[in-house]
């Protein structure tokens, strides 16, 4: 009997390997359709123009690249910054910035990019460029980055400011807080790949990839285990947090900027509790108050974790200018307190505008 050549075998198996994901894409192809109406590798073309069309879309006011004014203040943060819960003249950025026109006519503007769910990790990566969709901090953490067509041709270092204020509110710890666990052996090898998935062209443009990165979301979270020592868990917050905040500052190092690091104040205290939770929803006419209860719990701690992390960070190893704000609203009672909030996190109005004049007098009056 004649025997076959190791290369004939070899291209035979290629070949049936090919022709198994051929037919396995278009299997899944047709599901996708089936599904979404629509070939998943053209509405995924569809999706990448639409996000390129306006790099602007996610910041609350329009702003030029190019400078317009003697003295450019850029304000980064996240839903705090971009001003969830209060009107676009009612921000802080645009509050500072009628302070400083008032005081000093058309010297000085405030541009506002504060991102909704923006953390550190986005803000790195907008400074090269800016980032045209949404990537939620989970995401994140399980390695989705923005795609090549996802990016603007421009970032952050093209507004050439000459003042940074950097105003990081829980983005950057509460949902590492609330998804972080330890991984099972499957978890840890399906995170892995789907780390290594974020710019993959397969997983961009195949219809399979789609459905087999679906599948790997899946094993990770069924393989998920609990921390069952939360200080370890804090421990690695800490630390992520810490290296995040180190490298945005270190973008500035060699440029002729002025950094300030400011901490806002979140609604509850160490020794609020569960009645404290109650009268929050009850203000804020919520019907299932276990959310606020658990706000209430790790929110504190969270805060007590970052101020720790940016005194270390701003005035220890990079000495730039740096303040937790709101003691004073921190001080109030908490029924005082409550009224200068629309959530846990984000200030009313009211809570904006004593927070704002706080800002100014530590920036200009010092």
């Amino acid at each position: 009997m004649k025997k076959v050549r190791p290369s004939v075998k070899f291209i035979a198996v290629l070949l049936i390997v090919i022709s198994s994901l051929v037919m396995s894409e278009g299997i899944a192809e047709l599901f996708y359709y089936i599904q979404n109406n629509g070939l998943y590798f053209l509405l995924s073309k569809q999706v990448n123009k639409k996000t390129q069309k306006d790099s602007m879309a996610l910041y609350r006011e329009p702003f030029q690249i190019k400078k317009t004014t003697p003295y450019r203040i850029i304000a980064i943060g996240g839903s705090t910054t971009y001003g969830f819960g209060v009107g676009p003249e009612h921000t802080w950025p645009k509050r500072l910035e009628n302070i400083l026109k008032g005081k000093f006519n058309d010297r000085y503007e405030v541009i506002n990019l504060g991102r909704l769910g923006g953390h550190l990790s986005e803000f790195i990566q907008n400074y090269e460029n800016s980032i045209n969709v949404f990537i939620s901090r989970e995401n994140w953490i399980k390695g989705q980055r923005p795609l090549k067509d996802e990016l603007a041709d421009w970032g952050w270092k093209d507004l050439k400011p000459d003042m940074v204020i950097l105003a990081p509110v829980v983005n950057d710890t509460a949902p590492d807080y609330l998804y972080l666990s330890s991984q099972g052996c499957a978890a840890d090898l399906a995170g892995s790949i789907l780390a290594f998935s974020g710019n993959s062209f397969f997983f961009r443009s195949f219809a399979l990839g789609f459905y087999v990165k679906k599948a790997l979301v899946l094993i990770e979270i069924k393989n998920r285990l609990p921390f069952e020592n939360n200080d370890k868990k804090l421990a690695m917050i800490k630390n992520e947090y810490k290296k995040n905040l180190e490298k945005f500052i270190s973008l500035f190092d060699d440029k002729n900027v002025q950094i300030i690091v400011f901490g806002f104040p979140l609604l509850f205290n160490t020794e609020d509790s569960g009645k404290q939770a109650d009268l929050a929803a009850m203000y804020w006419n919520l019907g299932d108050v276990s959310s606020v209860e658990k706000e209430a719990a790790y929110l504190p701690k969270l805060e007590a974790l970052e101020t720790e992390v940016r005194a270390e960070v701003a005035l220890k190893n990079h000495n730039v200018r740096y303040k937790e704000l709101g003691k004073k609203i921190k001080s109030l009672p908490f029924k005082e307190r409550l009224k200068l909030y629309v959530d846990s996190c984000h200030l009313n109005d009211k809570g904006v505008e004593l927070l704002t004049e706080e800002m100014y007098e530590f920036i200009f009056q010092k």
